[in-house]
């Protein structure tokens, strides 16, 4: 299993393996974690400190989370 981790990288999001053979950019928070998500239930999230979520976003992360972090 792969190892993924989305990262913010000016005005898009990046999705790539740890092992650099898969990378894929998005416009959207969400469409790299869906994209992510199907790859493997291994993620991990770098987000820039000067990078602030919403609560709304919060919340979102947390819900696409759970499943992952419950085995699910």
């Amino acid at each position: 299993m792969s190892r993924w981790k989305v990262s913010k990288i000016g005005v898009m999001w990046s999705a790539e393996d740890y092992d650099g053979r898969n990378y894929e950019l998005f416009h959207q928070w969400d469409e790299a974690m869906h994209y992510v998500d199907h790859m493997t239930r291994t993620i991990k999230i770098h987000i820039p400190s000067e990078f602030s979520f919403t609560p709304a976003q919060l919340k979102q992360i947390e819900t696409l989370l759970t499943p992952a972090i419950e085995g699910g």
